[in-house]
């Protein structure tokens, strides 16, 4: 944990960074990014398959970032064990390299496997979570070839003061505290700041089945205790936001944050002393002003911005229990990003542009350190054409211009130059009626090879400067039903079938020196099927339901196996969650009751179709209780309720049952 001293001096450095300044400008329509429609569907890109969850849903003591993406249409999670330990989402088949994260305006997805790290994205702080499966908007800096997923954070809205703490199962302890101030000056401007500060902890030293290596004789498993499995961290926040009645708006953001945790090994060989330490700073500003004469039925807006992204994670190793070794190794991976866009819009036709400009770095330090860089340009448009209240088409595209180069200690190449790769997308949705309505995508999307995949991560894990970026192209098509009242019964159905085809995959391969190296030799093509059910009466009820049926095939010409079953993929995986809520009447409080379950077929766990990871079903169950009109808050979990055995993908062992409880007060 955080001495109180260093919080201090953190919690004032961030109050420093929260400063916001903007020239008054012509009249402008309200913020959509602050006040939107509580809607299951996001308001970015109506022609995507989308769905967003809100900030009742993120607040469940005990849920993490993983648990709530596994509810969504056509998402896969993988974990690695905890909550704590590395989390990764695919959607649609897709690999976890090819969907781009996004906290805030930045993106997640690391220069050394591809992936987001989902265990180190925090919930208690997001106003709501946005999936786009599929296609993904415009307005992102990388078309993703599975889809994006956006993590957005709450901006001030009123002055309020919070503080929290929760426990659980396993010796899970957290406090949190959070503030927000808004304030007017005249009737021009509005601003607000929000702080937040979140410490957590937990032992993980929950029991297992240790199969001793012998997946399949059960006679010498024994049950195990999980050790060095324990974590702890801390993450802060700092958001300012400035409006005026004109239009105008400046937006700042910072977090920072550190954990500490245990690298357990495999669950047949666990590692008793391997520690690793990360650590993130994130930092934003961005400005938007309205342009040109304002007019009936015109539109014009500017926006700048500056993003910059550190982290850094340092793995030691004083056994070799885990191949790093004593001297350890460490990573440190940045992104600095600047942005212009321009939206002008005029009757029924709507145009933007943007140009990002970024730099990548990594540093990898052990046995061997190398050093690698990449510049990015990509400008895109998107053309958006509207017929009436019937018809809307959407046309975007891209042309990034990269220059990579590395020092060379892990390659043979020092400088390196990508092709160019154009993306684009269209979109079209048709409203039959008020009710319904019906949408078409298709696209042709890119992955850049990793700067780690590119050079090397060590003398054993080398890298490969001939690589290409991963190429495909996808489709869907789908519609939308929505009928009753918002004070009565309502019903809203979503179905999607799919389809992507993928080519030069990248997939590591083994040397006869025990070297691994990448290059583009897999294909694949996913079908799929996807159906989001979701029913409400009034305030009392609200059940969501999800399936989601896909055939993801190995297509590659050279696969050395009969097996064409891509590993890794369940082909069938469901959700619902079902909550009953009452109003405060009288003496009693407000409550809510939530009865939640996750089932995910069986699939392969390796090429061959050897090792399959078995079916897995958890129920969750949850409880809220909001006294004197929601200043106090009283939430409760119970985690894998009946205590089935889950499983991952690299042996690592799952808990089981755990209970969870959090208290929070609001003044």
């Amino acid at each position: 944990m955080m001495s109180p001293s260093r919080l201090c001096l953190l919690t004032l450095a961030l109050s420093c960074g929260v400063v916001a300044w903007v020239t008054e400008a012509r009249a402008q329509s309200g913020d959509v990014v602050v006040q939107g429609a509580r809607s299951a569907r996001s308001s970015r890109d109506p022609s995507a398959a989308s769905q967003v969850l809100r900030d009742d849903e993120l607040k469940a003591p005990g849920v993490s970032a993983g648990d709530v993406l596994e509810r969504v249409s056509g998402a896969e999670v993988a974990r690695s064990g905890a909550a704590s330990d590395r989390t990764t989402l695919s959607l649609r088949g897709s690999t976890a390299a090819q969907v781009p994260v996004y906290l805030g305006p930045l993106r997640m997805n690391d220069e050394i496997t591809g992936a987001a790290d989902l265990a180190s994205l925090p919930l208690w702080i997001l106003d709501r979570v946005e999936v786009f499966r599929g296609s993904t908007p415009a307005s992102a800096d990388a078309y993703g070839m599975g889809g994006a997923v956006f993590l957005e954070p709450r901006f001030p809205r009123r002055n309020l003061v919070g503080a929290g703490l929760g426990v659980g199962s396993f010796g899970e302890e957290s406090v949190w505290g959070r503030g927000e101030v808004v304030s007017r000056r005249g009737e021009e401007w509005r601003s607000g700041a929000l702080f937040g500060v979140r410490l957590s902890r937990a032992d993980n030293d929950y029991t297992y089945i240790d199969d001793r290596g012998t997946a399949f004789d059960e006679g010498d498993d024994i049950e195990r205790t999980r050790a060095n499995a324990d974590y702890s961290d801390w993450d802060a926040w700092a958001v300012g936001l400035q409006r005026s009645r004109s239009g105008a708006r400046v937006l700042t953001l910072v977090n920072a944050f550190t954990r500490e945790q245990g690298v357990t090994g495999l669950a047949s060989v666990p590692a008793m002393a391997a520690r690793s330490r990360r650590q993130r700073l994130l930092g934003g500003i961005s400005g938007k002003v309205p342009c040109g004469n304002a007019s009936s039925g015109k539109r014009c807006e500017i926006e700048l911005a500056t993003q910059l992204l550190e982290s850094r994670e340092l793995v030691t190793d004083p056994r070799s229990e885990i191949g790093v070794g004593p001297r350890g190794a460490q990573n440190v991976g940045s992104r600095v990003q600047q942005r212009v866009r321009l939206e002008w819009g005029r009757a029924a036709v709507d145009l933007s542009g943007q140009l990002d400009l970024a730099r990548d770095s990594l540093v990898v330090r052990g046995a061997e350190t190398s050093a690698a860089e990449r510049f990015a340009a990509r400008p895109a448009l998107e053309l958006a054409l509207s017929q009436g209240d019937r018809l809307e088409y959407r046309l975007g595209g891209a042309l990034p211009l990269i220059s990579t180069r590395s020092d060379a200690s892990l390659s043979d190449v020092s400088t390196g130059s990508d092709d160019l790769e154009p993306e684009g997308r269209f979109g079209v949705v048709y409203h039959a009626s008020e009710s319904v309505s019906v949408l078409l995508n298709a696209g042709h999307f890119t992955r850049r090879p990793t700067l780690g995949e590119l050079f090397g991560l060590s003398a054993l894990v080398r890298g490969n400067d001939q690589l290409v970026a991963e190429r495909g192209e996808g489709m869907d098509v789908g519609t939308r039903v929505g009928v009753g009242s918002p004070r009565g019964l309502s019903l809203a159905v979503d179905s999607f079938a799919f389809a992507r085809w993928s080519r030069d995959l990248i997939a590591y391969r083994r040397s006869t020196f025990g070297v691994v190296t990448p290059f583009n030799v897999a294909s694949a093509r996913v079908l799929g099927l996807e159906l989001t059910l979701e029913a409400r009466y009034a305030q009392w009820l609200r059940w969501v339901s999800s399936v989601t049926l896909q055939d993801p095939r190995d297509t590659s010409a050279d696969r050395a196996v009969t097996n064409d079953l891509l590993p890794y993929h369940a082909r069938l995986t469901a959700a619902s969650r079902l909550a009953l809520c009452a109003p405060a009447t009288g003496r009693l409080p407000r409550s809510a009751l939530v009865l939640g379950t996750v089932y995910r077929s069986s699939k392969f766990a390796d090429p061959a179709g050897l090792v399959v990871v078995p079916e897995q079903l958890r129920w969750d169950l949850e409880a809220e209780l909001g006294f004197e009109d929601d200043h106090v808050l009283l939430r409760g979990a119970l985690r894998n309720l009946f205590g089935t055995r889950q499983f991952d993908l690299l042996g690592q062992p799952q808990p089981g049952r755990s209970a969870h409880v959090s208290w929070e007060l609001l003044w």
